[in-house]
């Protein structure tokens, strides 16, 4: 169901300059080209983890999100192929939403009952968290970022988003639960193979 991209075409054709001219940064030649190389090494290791093909991934600057992705579809509707769009920011952060967009990606071609009445948002207000496909995406990307030695949790909020500080409690609750469960899960499919 799903011929579309494979490692060699994770990052594609960007070269540092490029980079600048795409997203207008004025970034530092060896700072990017370490953070491309992050982005590359981390796509193709979420990607094997999770068994999804690997999306292609564009660097962009992105003005109201960390990431996004893009499904292409076929002429059924079926999923066809993921562009994911990354900015270049601080190592951990650009981890996690990298994590979090891959995980998306495993949710729409692996799992049940993902994107079913799914609501998009620019905004990342109480009723889009909500939402069991945020939760598992932040609970997956915060594991992933634990098991390199960060807090994987702090990284699902950004410092601008106090309007949503009376929810944090709740919301990191249920991130924690959900990384319990899929915790297991990885451990049980561990243990099947």
């Amino acid at each position: 169901m799903r011929e579309f991209f494979g490692e060699e075409q994770v990052i594609h054709a960007y070269s540092v300059e490029s980079i600048k001219r795409a997203t207008g940064l004025d970034v530092d030649t060896r700072i990017a080209t370490q953070r491309l190389q992050t982005i590359y090494q981390h796509t193709v290791a979420i990607s094997k983890q999770l068994s999804i093909k690997t999306p292609l991934i564009l660097v962009t600057k992105l003005k109201d999100q960390r990431a996004y992705r893009y499904t292409f579809l076929d002429d059924n509707d079926d999923p066809k192929g993921d562009i994911v769009y990354v900015s270049l920011q601080g190592t951990p952060r650009m981890i996690h939403s990298l994590a979090h967009e891959l995980r998306h990606c495993w949710q729409e071609y692996n799992a049940e009952g993902y994107f079913k009445g799914y609501v998009e948002s620019k905004t990342r207000d109480p009723a889009y968290l909500e939402q069991k496909e945020e939760i598992d995406a932040d609970a997956y990307a915060s594991l992933y970022l634990n098991s390199l030695g960060y807090d994987g949790i702090s990284m699902a909020f950004e410092s601008n988003e106090e309007y949503l500080e009376p929810y944090w409690k709740d919301y990191i609750t249920r991130i924690k639960k959900r990384m319990d469960e899929i915790s297991l899960e990885m451990a049980e499919d561990s243990v099947a193979q």
